[in-house]
């Protein structure tokens, strides 16, 4: 009866290929605000990234971008994938095995956003990262690349920086812009989770009752005619 769609540069690739706009509809993702929040400007610095180890995720290009990093910082992967072995290597190879830490995965990823300065996203492909607005609703400011969904959400909340995804010296110039200014990732930390409230649960749930109102005051014959 209808194709819901969590962001809007997707919709708009629905319709350009030629789906139907009275059968699709926007619905957001939904996340929740933890009583508990980060402290963004504390120190030493821990940047955590939550993704799968799969090679869209960009994992290896942040890798590269902590090589070239002035800055001191931690970093810790949570996630798990088919290039764990590869990524290890990567990160033994550039001498960074006490700095950068693939974790696995971890049952509740975000009680350990809590204990983070800032969030990382490199991934080279995404639709609305619920990595990134989980991270935002802790209070953590943001390094993502732009792809996607991301830059409308983090840039619409002033919650962090969005760099070109592969480029491993845009990244490590973002992540030593932020690890060198505990005051910037409080004023961002703070933004992201005012941000957040944009993406309630309360918002997704109220988005996807009126959708099922208006299905449900159609007739069947009315509903057959909209999926053709």
């Amino acid at each position: 009866d209808a194709i819901t769609i969590n962001a809007a540069h997707l919709l708009a690739d629905v319709l350009h290929s030629g789906g139907s706009a009275s059968r699709t509809s926007l619905v957001p993702n939904g996340v929740a605000l933890p009583e508990r929040t980060a402290t963004p400007g504390s120190s030493p610095v821990l940047a955590l990234v939550v993704a799968n180890l799969r090679q869209v995720k960009g994992i290896d290009v942040l890798v590269g971008a902590v090589g070239r990093c002035g800055s001191a910082l931690r970093v810790e992967v949570i996630g798990e994938g088919t290039e764990r072995a590869a990524l290890q290597r990567l990160i033994d190879d550039g001498g960074l095995t006490d700095q950068f830490v693939l974790r696995g995965d971890v049952p509740d990823p975000s009680v350990l956003l809590t204990s983070a300065q800032l969030l990382i996203h490199p991934s080279r492909a995404e639709g609305t990262p619920n990595a990134v607005l989980e991270a935002m609703a802790a209070g953590l400011p943001i390094i993502a690349t732009d792809v996607g969904g991301t830059r409308a959400v983090v840039e619409a909340a002033s919650a962090g920086i969005v760099v070109a995804p592969d480029d491993p010296q845009a990244l490590a110039s973002a992540i030593d812009t932020l690890a060198s200014d505990p005051e910037l990732r409080v004023r961002l930390g703070a933004n992201a989770r005012e941000g957040a409230g944009e993406w309630s649960w309360d918002r997704s749930l109220d988005s996807h009752e009126l959708l099922y109102r208006e299905l449900c005051a159609l007739s069947r014959s009315e509903r057959r005619r909209r999926c053709t």
